[in-house]
């Protein structure tokens, strides 16, 4: 009970919080883990931890890449389980209003993403507010930091769904003014969005002889970004592609 505490009281202030300690222990010294530390990793994902941590199992256990799949495996499945709709108004029921524009936006992207089944959501953030905002509402699907500043594409391996897109300057130029701008193609290149160019997503690679033929639109892309295209963090603008 007070795991689940912790993690909701984090969750509703928008602060990443990771699960750890002795989630997976037998697997020191065993391959399978036990059902009830399966249990203790896919609850973590239910109560809604942005990340949980090996520690032994990995330091000094006998199969630490095994406990690396076996746990990855187990929040990917827990995942599949979740609500998307639940837990974004449950986030904003018990927000403190009155929201911030950077609040207000994220949580309307993210009630948008399960609205029209985005595949993908593009934030441009400077110093990351606005990805974490974003980050904080659980959206269905993944969402791409586009950021100039090297320690928040760092921190985006902490928190939910997030991945980074390290460029030199956010003023250069617009990164998500269409589906061939550079942020879309390196979402493509990463296997962020389910289709791309019309081809179906495979877990290894694409085979072309099963493909569908190329289609003009893909899915659903929303991006937060400044009223010119670049920062967020301060001014967002919510659009769709």
């Amino acid at each position: 009970l007070a795991q689940k505490m912790l993690i909701t009281k984090a969750n509703v202030a928008g602060r990443f919080a990771i699960c750890a300690t002795q989630m997976l222990e037998s697997m020191c010294d065993n391959p399978l883990p036990t059902r009830a530390e399966m249990l203790d990793v896919a609850n973590a994902v239910f109560d809604g931890a942005d990340a949980t941590m090996l520690s032994g199992e990995t330091a000094n256990g006998a199969f630490p890449a095994v406990a690396v799949s076996t746990m990855a495996a187990i929040n990917a499945n827990a995942e599949l389980a979740k609500t998307s709709s639940a837990s974004i108004s449950f986030l904003r029921d018990f927000t403190q209003r009155p929201f911030t524009t950077i609040e207000s936006a994220a949580s309307s992207a993210a009630m948008g993403a399960v609205d029209c089944a985005a595949e993908l959501i593009v934030v441009i953030s400077g110093k990351g507010a606005a990805a974490k905002a974003m980050s904080k509402y659980r959206p269905p699907c993944p969402i791409l930091v586009v950021t100039a500043d090297a320690a928040t594409a760092r921190q985006t391996g902490a928190y939910f769904g997030q991945y980074a897109m390290k460029v030199d300057d956010l003023t250069s130029e617009k990164f998500a003014v269409d589906r061939f701008a550079p942020a879309i193609t390196e979402a493509k290149a990463l296997k962020l969005m389910k289709e791309w160019q019309g081809m179906k997503r495979t877990p290894s690679s694409l085979d072309l002889s099963n493909q569908p033929k190329p289609q003009t639109r893909g899915g659903n892309i929303i991006v937060i970004a400044g009223p010119d295209g670049g920062d967020a963090d301060k001014h967002p603008v919510v659009s769709f592609l």
